[in-house]
């Protein structure tokens, strides 16, 4: 059995035609058929059912599918730790983040790019739950996101970094000259909040429901840059973690008066996947970064109650 056998094999699954998967491969189709041929013989069952139409999996096929996907990515990882070797010189590294998530990695990814010029970066947002399935199916590293709140069975999660909840005003708000605000004084205010199912929003909620507090929300929104863009833009605020203004301009936080509340920020990877030392180090970047910048605004909120 040949790794470009069982390649061949998982992109014919996958496409569910040999035609498609022979242009993804870039070899012909009857070059590709031969070669599944040889893999069905060397195994001794049929691995495809062919039609007229469309391929579809075997029950031996269905069976053998997963482990050749993991055949594929073990013998990749091997190369990748080849690759390790020479210093990280050359490589790949292929990072999920979560919409929420991705303007706080910024400064650490623009200082990779800049130290570790061989280094391809590869940058996939999507939703949580997405960004998991794709750590199954191999596509992707590591994934950054808030903690999603529930475990995954062979999925592991590396906390980054704590940040409290906050209330974020523009920087020309009335409210920009405070440094805290209670909940009963936000309560008389328009907020545009994050929509329900974000970290955020769940730990805000959970606290005005033990407070019996209502908010008057003027509108809900699942895409941080639009949250952000009213609020420098109009007189609503939010509600949100610190870190995710940490790059944002024209934007004040306030801590919130005497409540706790705070989100942790994640690392996700597949338990017992070899974990290159690119994404070692990026990870690592991860958690100085925000452990240097909270100790920073730690200091900062110090000084400005002095």
């Amino acid at each position: 059995m040949e790794i470009r056998q069982v390649r061949y094999f998982v992109m014919v699954a996958q496409t569910g035609s040999f035609s498609q998967a022979a242009k993804e491969l870039f070899i012909s189709q009857s070059t590709l058929s031969q070669q599944i041929q040889q893999l069905e013989n060397e195994v001794g069952v049929k691995l495809l059912e062919r039609n007229t139409r469309k391929v579809t999996l075997s029950e031996y096929g269905q069976e053998f599918l997963p482990y050749a996907k993991n055949l594929i990515y073990d013998a990749e990882a091997c190369l990748g730790s080849i690759m390790d070797v020479r210093n990280m010189a050359t490589g790949k590294l292929v990072i999920g983040v979560t919409y929420t998530f991705s303007s706080v990695m910024v400064d650490v990814l623009k200082e990779f790019i800049r130290d570790y010029p061989g280094i391809r970066l590869s940058i996939r947002t999507a939703l949580m739950e997405e960004l998991m399935d794709m750590l199954e199916r191999n596509e992707i590293d590591l994934a950054l996101s808030y903690d999603p709140g529930h475990k995954y069975d062979n999925i592991e999660s590396t906390e980054l970094f704590r940040s409290s909840i906050c209330v974020i005003a523009r920087d020309t708000h009335p409210l920009a000259q405070k440094v805290s605000i209670s909940l009963e004084e936000l309560s008389r205010l328009k907020l545009a909040l994050p929509v329900s199912g974000m970290q955020a929003r769940d730990k805000f909620d959970s606290v005005l429901a033990e407070k019996g507090i209502k908010m008057n929300i003027a509108v809900e929104v699942n895409d941080m840059q639009i949250l952000q863009k009213l609020v420098r833009d109009t007189e609503l605020v939010t509600v949100f973690s610190r870190n995710a203004i940490k790059n944002s301009v024209g934007l004040k936080a306030l801590e919130i008066e005497n409540i706790q509340g705070e989100t942790v920020g994640c690392c996700h990877t597949i338990k017992g996947r070899y974990k290159s030392i690119a994404a070692r180090e990026f990870i690592r970047r991860l958690r100085e970064s925000y452990y240097f910048s909270n100790a920073l605004e730690k200091a900062a909120d110090v000084a400005q109650r002095l």
